[in-house]
């Protein structure tokens, strides 16, 4: 009768004090090695996440921590796996009774290795897929860490299995022996999950103190709506800072530079010298504003750009899914073209404008006056009171009454900035649904993925986004407006 192999009760190899030490020693070296690999691999993706406005993806204290203690595991796993291979070895020795089975754990062993380094690199291409291509640290959303934090703990688990296959096949009463490895392994790996290779926090601080918005503590606007910028070699950003105090004054910073808002021409004149002459009518200037910032300050900004002919603006905001100020997304909005006195005297010449259409208010038949409302922080249209959440749906009837019409946001100084993106964002949602709606009678697909550019400046002109920021409600007289 044929006897199971685990029933021979295998000799186990004598191992020398030498070698036990050597073991020990070179698996905690190569653990070690491992782990600060790792470490450093992590780091190096986060340094590929950093953008030109000091972005970088973040990990909590606790993602490091966990991390590391991950990193820890497989290091240690790949050590005691070296020590087994280092206490297994033996020289080939013709005829000798247990050769193959010292060989199948070594082989074991290494394969363990090689089956690591094929899925380690297939990781790190996929990492680096997404953090140079389509830059998915902007998401905040690329940790795995709580909701998938189970699935590390599996790899590590597999992992170590994996070392003690053979040995289980081969040796009998081996489960002890696994036991004690995974509580050496566990306690060694809190050990080395404290040992920071690279001090993360120190690299944190010296890419954001170069995020202006991270250094002002800037908390974007968040709304539904929003553009996206495509051609970042014609944007300029902008932020403005609002006084703390009522000693301060409204601080503008371009390039790193501080400047006040009476000095708008410096910023045009070293914007002019960035870019040649036929890009200056299509350049962006994108505005960097907290949601808490007053009105007051945000109109004497864009009326001082529109006193020097710098139009077209996007307002930086927020996306609700997940919560995340990504520059490229913007409210855009075409100011009115007001060259002012100040403009011709310090250029010494009359300034290019940007194409504008002079228009007689008479000719709209459908006004919206849309009002702050100081006592409930709320929102008047056409002088009643509307809440946020119905602001889209009453835009819509409005505009869908006539599509004649022209929109007046009525200035407040006291009105929260993120109160006027509010209202912009749900004045273009409306906008955006109707034109929708035209897109689908006529080419049964959606505005934005028309791909016939008559059609759509068809619609564009049916169907305009007439926005004026205004002191007053206007008298009829002759005014110069933008359409987009």
């Amino acid at each position: 009768m044929n006897l199971k192999t685990r029933n021979f009760h295998p000799h186990l190899p004598e191992i020398s004090i030498l070698r036990l030490i050597v073991g020990i020693a070179g698996g905690l070296s190569f653990s070690y090695s491992i782990y600060a690999f790792l470490v450093v691999c992590r780091e190096v993706i986060r340094l590929l996440s950093i953008t030109d406005y000091g972005d970088v993806w973040i990990l909590s204290d606790a993602e490091v921590h966990f991390y590391n203690f991950f990193y820890a595991l497989l290091a240690l796993i790949f050590g005691q796996s070296l020590i087994l291979r280092i206490w297994f070895f033996r020289l080939r020795r013709p005829f000798e009774k247990r050769q193959f089975l010292y060989q199948s754990i070594l082989n074991d062993q290494r394969n363990l290795n090689a089956f690591f380094i094929h899925w380690f690199t297939k990781i790190s291409l996929i990492l680096g897929f997404l953090y140079g291509v389509i830059q998915a640290y902007t998401l905040k959303s690329s940790s795995l860490y709580p909701e998938y934090n189970f699935l590390f703990i599996l790899f590590a688990v597999v992992l170590f299995l994996q070392t003690w296959t053979t040995i289980r096949r081969k040796y009998k009463g081996v489960l002890r022996w696994m036991a004690v490895s995974a509580i050496l392994i566990v306690g060694a790996s809190f050990v080395f999950s404290r040992i920071n290779v690279i001090d993360y926090k120190k690299l944190n601080e010296v890419v954001l103190n170069k995020n202006i918005s991270y250094v002002y503590q800037i908390d974007y606007p968040v709304c539904e709506y929003f553009n996206r910028i495509e051609r970042h070699n014609l944007v300029e950003d902008l932020y403005l800072i609002a006084p703390k105090s009522k000693h301060d004054t409204p601080m503008l910073i371009y390039q790193e530079k501080k400047y006040l808002l009476s000095e708008i021409f410096d910023i045009k004149t070293k914007v002019n010298s960035n870019h040649p002459e036929y890009d200056r009518p299509y350049l962006t200037y994108r505005l960097h504003i907290d949601r808490k910032t007053p009105m007051k300050y945000v109109y004497q900004l864009t009326d001082s750009l529109s006193g020097y002919g710098m139009n077209k603006i996007g307002y930086v905001v927020s996306t609700l899914q997940p919560k995340l100020a990504n520059p490229n997304n913007v409210l855009f909005m075409q100011l009115p073209t007001l060259i002012s006195p100040q403009y011709y005297r310090k250029s010494g010449g009359p300034p290019i404008p940007p194409p504008i259409i002079p228009t007689n208010l008479r000719q709209f038949s459908n006004r919206i006056i849309v009002e702050y409302n100081k006592i409930s922080n709320g929102i008047l249209v056409n002088g009643k009171n509307i809440e946020e959440r119905k602001l889209t749906t009453c835009f819509k009837e409005n505009i869908e009454h006539d599509f004649n019409y022209v929109c007046f946001i009525c200035k407040n100084d006291n009105q929260p900035y993120e109160s006027f993106i509010s209202v912009l964002s749900h004045l273009m949602i409306a906008v955006e649904n109707i034109r929708n709606i035209e897109s689908q009678k006529c080419r049964g697909v959606n505005f934005n993925d028309l791909m016939d550019y008559e059609m759509e400046e068809k619609i564009r002109k049916e169907i305009p986004l007439h926005i004026f920021n205004v002191d007053s409600i206007p008298n009829d007289t002759l005014m110069e407006c933008n359409c987009h």
